[in-house]
């Protein structure tokens, strides 16, 4: 058989199987799936959209600026970026000044290699160069660049600082606040000094002087009045008790009629003197008495009213 039979009978061979191969056959389809793509600019589109492309590398990078570079400015730097500035104007004064010194010793050489002066000048040309370049390069860095930022971080060290002063300030203020209000009340020296002088010219007199039965704090405000009312040539009855109705805060002096109207009166000036604050209103309805102790024979009477110390306020 020649070659000539062999490539005949290849090609019948391909003939027949293309005329015998099924219709949905998986090359028929892949090959019509592509005769429909190429019709479709939708479906072109997205077969270029999911195929892999070459992105082209831009070789060409930007240099990176040193740290003293602040590409916000030095107002609108962070304060990392500031320190990180200020090292790197230090490092590099530092390179200035080595620039500076080691065209120094190059000069030096060249002077002492003892040459004729005009070929001294022309071999210090580019050490005279480095020396200007150093000196401008030491005073920007060194000088003016870093004085900027080290009066940026002074401002900003400084501005925390007040915030601090002030916060602890207003801590302070709302500790003492709150320390006076939660503070037992007590009689200073001052208006000691002024009820006793008050109080002394009304002789053979009672006070009765009224506190809550669970509240230390006004038991021990009472005793405190009761006993410069008795330095004061009174008489004077400490009364416990428990009231009616709601706590009434705060002093109370009531007005009385008649021969007791003196006391009331002298009392009523008294405080007003010594500056200690009071009401004239009459004292809550008594619901339960106990234990009163002292003398009450003497008068005319007056009463004095030791409420509770006021809530501390919000």
């Amino acid at each position: 058989m020649s070659f000539s039979d062999i490539g005949q009978n290849r090609s019948q061979s391909r003939e027949r199987n293309a005329s015998t191969r099924p219709q949905n056959s998986p090359v028929l389809l892949r090959d019509m799936v592509r005769l429909h793509m190429t019709k479709i600019p939708a479906a072109n589109k997205i077969a270029n959209t999911n195929a892999v492309s070459a992105v082209p590398i831009n070789s060409a990078r930007m240099f990176p600026f040193p740290d003293w570079y602040l590409p916000k400015g030095t107002i609108n730097a962070s304060s990392d970026e500031l320190e990180s500035a200020s090292s790197s104007c230090e490092r590099w004064a530092i390179g200035f000044a080595g620039v500076v010194i080691f065209a120094v010793a190059a000069e030096v050489i060249i002077a002492l290699a003892k040459v004729s002066y005009i070929a001294f000048l022309a071999d210090s040309v580019f050490a005279d160069a480095a020396i200007a370049i150093g000196v401008v390069g030491e005073v920007f860095f060194g000088t003016i660049r870093n004085n900027n930022i080290q009066t940026e971080l002074r401002n900003r060290s400084n501005m925390k600082l007040a915030e601090a002063i002030e916060r602890a300030a207003k801590a302070e203020w709302e500790t003492e606040r709150l320390r006076s209000q939660l503070a037992w009340r007590r009689v200073s020296p001052e208006q000691e000094m002024l009820l006793r002088g008050s109080l002394s010219t009304l002789k053979d007199a009672t006070v009765i002087i009224w506190h809550f039965i669970h509240d230390p704090e006004s038991e021990d405000f009472s005793e405190d009045f009761a006993a410069i009312f008795r330095l004061s040539g009174w008489s004077v009855f400490v009364q416990p008790a428990s009231f009616q109705g709601n706590f009434a805060f705060g002093i109370r002096v009531p007005a009385a009629s008649g021969d007791d109207e003196r006391a009331s009166s002298a009392v009523a000036s008294a405080f007003t003197e010594a500056g200690i604050d009071f009401e004239s209103l009459n004292r809550p309805g008594i619901q339960m008495t106990t234990g009163g102790r002292g003398d009450q024979s003497a008068h005319p009477r007056a009463e004095l009213y030791i409420g509770p110390r006021q809530k501390p306020e919000a």
